[in-house]
């Protein structure tokens, strides 16, 4: 080939990738068309409604220099104004900037005629992402700043049989060569949607209130209102309403300012238990100014109320994401980790302050640490032994530098770093790190692919224990509603199973779904029968019942404290069964809601924050679950809220918990038969588990862990147990790799009966035992485990 040639096809392919993005000020012996945007359903993305076309992909002459125009433009707009989307759709391509200038997003979208095509919205500053699902008038992005030129090009590209709207490239121009240019398959978008009205148009679409707004775009469907959030309440007056306001008593601005440290929501809750008692303690952040007045400050569960509070000195708040409370040195209480420092890579540190029990302990600091994306950050047991190690997702490029990294507790230090191969990190709701297979160690899952219900799938990379392993897909599934996705334990084995929220309209056809995993692959799907999805703030999936399998709750109703409700729909292992709904009770404000083990029965009690004015008349409530229904409810003293984010309460159920047994007396453990103690393997290491010099079980008999029985040989798989009176209920922990189901376990002696089995870390099971009042001698819970050939036994003394 010629170098003259050479340059010639370099010089080509330079001109048409700049022309991809190019949309700049016509020449001026263009007159532009003036064209009305249609008013058959499509939601016009900005305001005025007027676009310009200067002549659909014309040579004659070229829009600007050899550049013909693949789209319109909006005229009257101004740098910074929302623009939405023009129906629902889903996010299929992302610029986010060089678009020639600014960024550009394309959404597909469908016509009533079944007929799919992208839209295409340039020159704007994206907000979205691949695979997010938007609703029509949903804000994508604001106009980007071209000074005196700021504007709206919209584009539009028809999908044939079987073609991805992920494969489209944004074309915003094209190269005029002889004459003529290519269109790539896009239209002129103006006249195209005025011949082709929507799927279904906003003017068409539900809208229980009948105020004019849709469900899908209205904030408060069920009141009424002329605006997306008039009708709905507003505590602090600023114009977002308290369902959607992240700090619903500071007012501020529909970006949240006004809020501490600009929170923008969905601050992720931990499982709590500060004093290492089994029971579930509020801890938050409190004060006014980060590193001059900022503490952390937890309020003790007593078990029939709110006892102690107890307070750090100062402290560094960290970053709102990334903030937890969770088990960093495995002594079964809950430590106060963050992300500390000024600059990612370069002062950027994971940071935890222990916990003592009783107080607020050291802190220990990483070496530079790379903080990885707000979405996927997490605080989970990689490896298996019991502590919280600090995992994110790190990279440029999503399938071309993408990762995923953990970073792992020593107990006393931050150690290695272990960083998967290329990954896919898949949609930001529906991330998390959890434990598919049921070995006691997170695995790294999430939802990918491009169109729901075509190319949707769920995918899960699992941990080995010192590495990223196989990664598992599943076959084409329904993502659901971003709000209500979760990988929870439906069944009662172990495993996280993918569970959402799918259908179209609630109460008419809503429904809770879960895709069961197999430990190496995704099963069956089981779906409920017609449901309330309930509210946004407040759904979890959770044990209500303390049967080990991860129920479906949520706040129902309509107008807090006249028609508000609690309501749990039961898993049955095997399918949704009944649904229990409370007496009317106080919502709480949206963020402080948990379900959560207040009395440290095994069952998730709905918690909140009650009240008008932080300091005044602020408090913590608790509504018990009995198993079967609401039972009494719990309120605090006076108490500080805190910051919306580094609020914590305690989860359950499929919750990984706490390593070694859970104190029935609330004390540390050690080899006293007055409280629970580790294995004789744990001996030395967290929680304590060293007997005290002063433990003494009679002659001959070792204090050896759980209690005082003879004989020197170390149990097979480590347990505990609490001496307690007669007519309590006691607790032995058990290592079980296939999970934590009933069917694993058998109990004999007379009067002694299983109560409730609650899943906690390093695949280990809570066991609550029945003693009964007429229960005499030694009596003894045997353990069966599944595939191997040896029983525990596990003998109990009644007092």
């Amino acid at each position: 080939m010629s170098n003259r040639r050479r340059s010639l096809q370099i010089a080509l392919a330079m001109t048409v990738a700049f022309a991809v993005g190019f949309c700049g000020q016509a020449p001026a012996a263009w007159g532009a068309t003036k064209l009305p945007y249609p008013t058959n359903g499509w939601v016009n993305p900005v305001t005025p409604a007027a676009f310009e076309d200067w002549g659909f992909a014309s040579c004659s002459p070229p829009y600007n220099g050899n550049q013909a125009h693949l789209g319109a433009d909006s005229q009257g707009t101004t740098a910074g104004q929302t623009v939405i989307a023009m129906a629902s759709g889903t996010v299929v391509r992302v610029v986010v900037s060089n678009w020639g200038p600014g960024g550009a997003i394309g959404i597909e979208h469908v016509t009533a005629d079944g007929t799919r095509f992208v839209a295409l919205y340039g020159h704007i500053d994206v907000t979205m992402q691949p695979g997010q699902a938007v609703a029509a008038g949903q804000a994508i992005g604001t106009l980007h700043d071209q000074r005196a030129n700021s504007h709206l090009h919209l584009g539009l590209r028809p999908l044939g049989p079987g073609e991805t709207g992920s494969a489209i490239t944004l074309w915003g121009s094209s190269t005029c060569i002889n004459g003529t240019a290519r269109s790539y398959g896009f239209v002129n978008p103006i006249p195209w949607l005025a011949t082709h009205p929507p799927a279904t148009p906003p003017d068409r679409e539900p809208d229980a209130d009948g105020d004019g707004t849709p469900d899908v775009r209205d904030a408060c469907p069920s009141e009424v209102g002329p605006r997306l959030t008039s009708g709905c309440p507003d505590d602090d007056g600023d114009g977002v309403t308290d369902r959607a306001d992240i700090c619903s008593t500071i007012a501020g601005s529909s970006t949240l300012s006004g809020c501490p440290e600009e929170l923008i929501g969905g601050q992720p809750r931990s499982r709590v238990d500060f004093d290492g008692d089994g029971r579930a303690d509020f801890c938050r952040l409190t004060g006014g100014q980060n590193n001059q007045s900022s503490y952390a400050q937890c309020t003790l569960s007593t078990g029939s109320g709110f006892g102690a509070t107890i307070t750090s000195a100062l402290t560094d708040w960290g970053y709102d994401s990334g903030r937890a409370w969770v088990d960093f040195n495995g002594d079964g209480k809950a430590d106060f980790c963050r992300l500390t420092g000024g600059q990612n890579n370069q002062s950027s540190y994971a940071q935890c302050t222990l916990s003592t029990g009783n107080g607020f302990g050291a802190t220990i600091t990483s070496a530079l640490t790379d903080w990885g994306y707000d979405s996927g950050r997490a605080w989970v047991d990689f490896n298996g032994d019991g502590k919280a190690d600090f995992c994110r997702l790190t990279g440029g490029q999503n399938n071309q530098s993408s990762y995923a990294q953990c970073t792992l507790s020593t107990g006393n230090a931050f150690g290695a770093t272990i960083t998967s191969a290329l990954i896919d990190w898949g949609l930001d709701a529906g991330r998390a790190w959890t434990d598919f297979d049921g070995d006691g160690k997170a695995d790294f899952c999430r939802l990918t692919g491009g169109q729901n219900n075509q190319s949707s799938y769920a995918q899960c990379t699992l941990s080995t224990g010192t590495s990223f392993g196989p990664t598992t897909t599943s076959a084409v599934l329904d993502w659901g509603r971003n709000l209500g996705r979760a990988w929870a334990d439906l069944n009662g084995d172990g495993k996280a199973d993918f569970c959402r929220l799918t259908g179209a309209q609630n109460n008419q056809s809503s429904y809770a779904q879960c895709t069961l995993s197999t430990g190496n692959a995704f099963g069956a799907t089981i779906t409920s029968a017609l449901i309330d999805w309930g509210l946004d703030a407040g759904r979890a999936w959770t044990d209500f019942d303390g049967d080990g399998k991860a129920d479906f709750c949520r706040l129902t109703g309509a107008q807090n404290n006249q028609s508000s409700y609690a309501q749990c729909t039961l898993s049955t292992g095997t399918a949704f069964g009944p649904t229990t709904t409370s007496a009317v009770l106080d919502w709480g404000r949206n963020l402080g809601r948990a379900w959560a083990d207040l009395n440290g029965d095994g069952k998730a009690d709905f918690c909140r924050l009650t009240g008008a004015q932080n300091n005044q008349n602020s408090y913590a409530q608790c509504t018990l679950s009995t198993g079967s229904a609401f039972g009494a409810t719990i309120t605090s003293a006076l108490i500080d809220w805190g910051l919306d984010a580094g609020r914590a309460w305690p989860g359950t159920g499929n919750a990984v918990a706490t390593t070694c047994p859970q104190p029935s007396t609330g004390r540390p453990p050690t080899c006293d038969p007055q409280s629970v103690s580790c294995s004789p393997s744990q001996i030395g290491a967290p929680p304590n588990c060293q007997p005290p010099a002063e433990a003494s079980c009679g002659a001959g008999i070792s204090p050896t862990p759980p209690d005082c029985v003879a004989g020197a040989a170390a149990p097979p798989v480590p347990s505990g147990m609490a001496a307690t009176s007669r007519s309590r209920n006691q607790h032995v922990t058990v290592r079980l790799a296939q999970g934590c189901a009933k069917r694993y376990l058998r109990v004999s002696g007379t009067g002694v009966s299983i109560l409730a089995i609650k899943r906690m870390r390093n695949a280990r099971c809570r066991i609550t035992l029945r003693i009964q009042a007429s229960a005499r001698g030694l009596r003894a819970i045997s353990v069966k485990l599944p595939h191997q050939t040896r029983r525990t036994v596990k003998k109990v003394r009644v007092a």
